[in-house]
């Protein structure tokens, strides 16, 4: 689920508002208004929710990535001969750790993550399959999907240069 999609904050104060005020409505003047107030609730927090993934299908050897609204995926579905590699990428996230107090000799903590990708020849193209703060699971999973994809796992991460596909 992706909370961090622009706006969700206000969105989800839009549901909570909706929710209480068709509760009142119910209560003190009609039902059916109440109701009506209800209706864009699902649509709402299917926004809020927003859920993303990645489908292989090893049958007809095709990969997508998805975007789920409402139950109901949609992705373009690409082929899995256009790939040829499984890698890990190592990305660092530094945060702060307090505008006001320093802690330490660092204002900030460096937290390191890994990405799990599917790459085509060149590095031209790739889906990021899964994200891990593990170099170890990171690579037992490559291996995993490489083996089932029939894909070469590069072994060696890379650090990360920007999102493809």
């Amino acid at each position: 689920m992706q909370f961090d999609r622009p706006g969700v904050k206000y969105v989800w104060l839009l549901v909570m508002l909706l929710f209480v005020f068709s509760i009142v409505t119910m209560l003190n003047t009609s039902v059916l208004a109440g109701y009506i107030m209800v209706l864009p609730i699902p649509f709402l927090i299917g926004y809020i929710l927003d859920i993303r993934g990645f489908e292989i299908d090893f049958k007809n050897d095709k990969i997508r990535k998805y975007n789920s609204f409402l139950g109901i995926r949609s992705g373009e579905w690409m082929p899995l001969s256009a790939f040829d590699s499984v890698r890990v990428y190592q990305d660092i996230l530094e945060t702060q750790r307090g505008k006001f107090i320093r802690i330490g000799p660092k204002s900030y903590d460096t937290h390191e993550y890994y990405y799990v990708r599917i790459v085509s020849p060149g590095l031209s193209k790739s889906i990021s399959l899964l994200e891990l703060d593990n170099y170890g699971r990171a690579k037992f999973q490559a291996e995993k999907i490489a083996k089932h994809a029939r894909l070469i796992f590069i072994e060696q991460p890379a650090k990360l240069k920007g999102d493809k596909v």
